[in-house]
């Protein structure tokens, strides 16, 4: 497989009475967008606004984050099994714009069953600014309004498809022209005396491939299927330091394996896991699948990322633990749950062959959040604690002592943030 992903960058975004770019702004038709979406019978609302770096503002209810994108060449479209066939991606050429964002959000509760939802906030400037990666970022945000009385699934594929269909939408004004930038990524053949690297991920119930939920069986990627949108974000009703869509497809592990490929290692591949199951047989057998696969590949070092859940981390460390004892090096990287203070313990399950981690942070540090001129997304903030939706703050404007967590991807924990723990 031969990627060539082309990036045009965005400095500014603009409604106009045309959707376009030029000269490095993206101009937007909101009438034309916001008519798109609400051919949907299950969205009756559709907000669109921009939000600048700076901007004394806070986006709450933030589902997902996605990336302008269209698929220039090659088979299927853009987020295969969701916006067309569910073709094998990671061919042929993509065009993306960077810089701009598209940020679905949308209240939830009141409109469907009352369910979990992890909150996620967005701080355009303050102390919480400097830890979302999305407040550096020109983000379009969608706040949307599900039609009342309709099930949980149903309105929770109508955001999704809204969030992608949008995307996809703003990504089109990028099908012609030369990209700012052009990355290519192709495996080839390396060096045989070059170490054999697989990335591991423990994705548990983190979203969906090809449009469908990842299950129990681990399975082989190739790691530009993961860069061409074959996974998706589709889990806001769990955790609220959720991997978004666009992180999914800019996974910084991929990425840096990518750098290195055929000069300090052989990138052999990914093997992705689904649901981590909850009996020891279940997860015995996710493990040792996961394992048995990177084996396969004829891997010598692994990369080990988990997307969430305590369960998850049994799994996490059970594949540790089994790739060293099959000759595996191994590295892990991770968030921690070390308390507001950070001495509490980090993880709920560890393995003495787990002697290379990396942190992305502890999510549970409380923060300060000042008061914010302009709110889109809701009015009221909601968080979860074991299961039980409580009221955060009935005025989401003002001061907001909440945890790291709830910033999202501030402690994202496949890499995609700002923060890291260190032990002195």
């Amino acid at each position: 497989m031969r990627l060539e992903l082309g990036t045009f960058w965005v400095k500014d975004v603009l409604f106009s009475d045309q959707t376009k770019l030029a000269h490095e702004t993206l101009h937007i038709n909101r009438e034309e967008l916001r008519a798109l979406l609400l051919q949907d019978p299950n969205l009756e609302k559709a907000d669109i606004e921009i939000v600048r770096p700076g901007e004394e503002a806070r986006i709450i209810h933030v589902l997902d984050v996605i990336e302008p994108r269209c698929k220039v060449s090659g088979r299927g479209s853009v987020f295969p099994g969701f916006l067309g066939p569910a073709y094998t991606c990671g061919d042929g050429r993509t065009h993306r714009l960077a810089g701009v964002t598209v940020v679905l959000a949308a209240e939830l509760l009141d409109r469907t069953v009352k369910t979990r939802i992890g909150e996620a906030i967005i701080d355009m400037s303050g102390p919480g600014a400097q830890w979302s990666p999305f407040s550096r970022t020109v983000n379009i945000v969608l706040a949307l309004r599900p039609t009342g009385g309709i099930s949980v699934e149903v309105c929770d594929s109508a955001l999704l498809q809204a969030g992608l269909k949008a995307a996809e939408y703003l990504g089109r004004v990028a099908a012609t022209g030369e990209p700012d930038q052009w990355d290519v990524f192709e495996l080839g053949k390396a060096e045989s005396s070059l170490p054999k690297v697989v990335y591991i991920r423990v994705a548990a119930d983190d979203g969906a491939l090809y449009g469908l939920p990842l299950g129990l069986t681990p399975t082989v990627l190739h790691p530009n299927e993961i860069l061409d949108g074959a996974l998706v974000n589709t889990t806001w009703r769990y955790a609220a330091d959720r991997n978004v869509t666009l992180i999914q497809c800019n996974t910084p592990v991929v990425r840096a394996l990518f750098d290195q490929h055929r000069k300090t290692l052989d990138f052999v591949g990914v093997v992705i896991c689904g649901s981590p199951g909850r009996s020891q047989q279940e997860k015995e057998r996710n493990a040792e699948y996961a394992v048995k696969l990177a084996r396969f590949l004829g891997a010598q070092g692994a990369v080990v990322g988990w997307d969430y859940g305590g369960s998850s981390q049994v799994n996490l460390m059970m594949i540790c633990k089994k790739c060293e004892e099959g000759g595996i090096k191994t590295a892990l990287v991770i968030e921690e749950l070390a308390g507001p203070q950070g001495d509490d313990q980090s993880l709920v399950f560890t393995t003495p062959e787990a002697d290379a981690i990396v942190s992305c942070g502890n999510r549970e540090e409380t923060i300060l959040l000042p008061p914010m001129k302009r709110v889109i997304g809701g009015e009221v903030l909601y968080q979860t604690e074991e299961s039980v939706v409580t009221l955060l703050s009935s005025d989401p404007r003002g001061k907001i002592s909440t945890r790291m967590l709830n910033l999202l991807a501030s402690c994202n924990r496949i890499g995609f943030n700002t923060i890291a723990a260190q032990e002195f």
